[in-house]
């Protein structure tokens, strides 16, 4: 496999497995059981071909240029490990911890991180653009009414979320009918795209934005990009990992 195929292939592991616990639609496609195989066992087989590495070669290389990705890395896990010991967030912290490290370690069998920035961003802009066109959508088809849509009973029955009514209208993400954001004299559904509730969204998003300014596309691009995600983050109004 090439180095472009492997770096896409992990890079296409690690955002199912970074965003299993955000992105609960998961498990309305593969089941609860299927969404907790689909994120912890490739992360497995990565580890699992780091180490076969280590075994074979007796040691652990790097490519040139690699040193100061990982002088960030470091000191990152290193924080998220001290975040989670100190306020307990209920593993959120220590997740990101374990995903870092493996970032860390599978730099060594030749991926490129750029394209694990540039799957990580691909996807979540996508996911923005998906949330902005069902809000086109909604105003020119039918002004902004969700009457002609049903409720997603599946997110009650398998998520065990009766708590709120979700919509997904145009299959393009859900939506609450009781949840609004407002700018002014301007208001919107607040989106949750596929996730339960709009800060696990927020998260993704945020998470990626870092991403885009650290390893994405510059010039034009990259003030695209950064338009989408202040979008997407506009209709899910929320603007922090922790808000609701």
């Amino acid at each position: 496999m090439s180095r472009a195929g492997l770096s896409f292939f992990v890079a296409l592991i690690l955002f199912v497995s970074l965003t299993s616990k955000e992105i609960a639609s998961y498990s309305l496609l593969f089941g609860v059981q299927g969404r907790q195989l689909i994120a912890n066992v490739p992360l497995l087989f990565l580890v699992a071909v780091y180490l076969g590495k280590i075994g074979v070669s007796g040691r652990v290389s790097y490519r040139r240029g690699d040193g100061a990705i990982l002088a960030v890395l470091l000191p990152m896990i290193l924080f998220m490990l001290g975040h989670e010991a100190a306020f307990s967030d209920g593993g959120i912290a220590l997740k990101y911890a374990v995903h870092l490290a493996a970032i860390a370690a599978i730099l060594s069998i030749g991926v490129d991180v750029r394209m694990l920035g540039s799957v990580f961003v691909g996807f979540t802009s996508l996911i923005c653009v998906f949330m902005v066109v069902q809000m086109m959508l909604l105003s020119a088809l039918y002004g902004g009414s969700l009457t002609p849509f049903e409720p997603v009973e599946a997110v009650g029955d398998v998520l065990g979320r009766d708590d709120h009514v979700y919509l997904n209208p145009f299959g393009l993400g859900f939506l609450r009918p009781e949840d609004y954001g407002n700018l002014g004299a301007f208001e919107w559904y607040r989106r949750a795209s596929y996730a339960t509730e709009p800060k696990y969204i927020a998260q993704v998003i945020l998470a990626s934005l870092a991403t885009l300014f650290v390893c994405g596309p510059r010039g034009v691009v990259r003030t695209i990009l950064i338009l989408v995600h202040a979008m997407g983050l506009l209709l899910v109004s929320s603007f922090a990992a922790g808000a609701a």
